[in-house]
């Protein structure tokens, strides 16, 4: 009999009975690395397959994964989090901008505005927060709590990510001012992700997935402008 060292349970075999600890932990090694690393690009249940089927049935994959199996996508928040770094390297690398808006001189509006345009893919994280919040109150009929949607969303903005990143490249290799192309077409996608989501009705779904869309980001903006503002009055 071996003795679980988590929950102090005996069972034979190598996994315990009770909570499936393992009798033995998997030497960190190369092996174990190169495992790890495919276990999120692996096509079948990585990074992948997640962005896939994200881009060809953003709806019913994320249907699937919030009411019935959770083990084929990547985990949400870090799927999201992925996402942004891809977004993030590659603006270092080439050096392209996402720009909010145009703030003159040295005022605290334009040290956050820019803040938010070299940390843009950070700021989609954040502006997720409002954006499920109008989703919640849009779709308060359906069934889903403010989590649930904010885990929609976090693989919907994800893949927001990577097309601006795509058209983020576009502009640092050919210096084509294509990056609020991208911006509208992620925007466009998000729009479109949720009405999928919500099934029925569809068109009126869309239009409410565009709305939270919007709003959320015009409520993300308004707060910073107000921390701005706040941040003012303080110094």
């Amino acid at each position: 009999m071996n003795i679980c060292k988590k929950c102090q349970t005996e069972f034979n075999g190598d996994f315990c009975s009770n909570c499936g600890f393992p009798f033995k932990l998997k030497p960190i090694n190369g092996k174990y690395i190169f495992d790890e690393t495919r276990s999120v690009f692996n096509l079948e249940k990585g990074i992948l397959f997640t962005v896939k089927n994200l881009f060809i049935r953003p709806g019913p994959t994320v249907r699937e994964f919030i009411n019935e199996d959770r083990t084929k996508l990547v985990k949400p928040i870090l799927f999201l989090i992925l996402c942004t770094l891809v977004f993030t390297l590659a603006q270092q690398f080439l050096d392209f901008k996402s720009e909010f808006t145009n703030f003159q001189g040295d005022s605290i509006f334009k040290k956050i505005f820019d803040w938010l345009s070299k940390n843009y893919g950070y700021s989609n994280i954040i502006m997720a927060v409002p954006i499920a919040i109008w989703t919640k109150i849009f779709f308060r009929k359906q069934d889903y709590n403010y989590y649930q949607i904010f885990t929609i969303l976090s693989y919907y903005i994800g893949v927001s990510v990577l097309i601006q990143t795509i058209f983020g490249i576009v502009n640092g290799i050919t210096h084509l001012k294509v990056v609020q192309i991208g911006f509208i077409i992620g925007s466009i996608y998000v729009a479109w992700a949720i009405g999928q989501f919500f099934e029925r009705p569809k068109r009126w779904n869309y239009l409410k997935g565009f709305l939270s869309y919007f709003l959320g980001a015009i409520t993300f903006v308004f707060l910073v402008i107000s921390i701005g503002h706040i941040a003012m009055k303080i110094s």
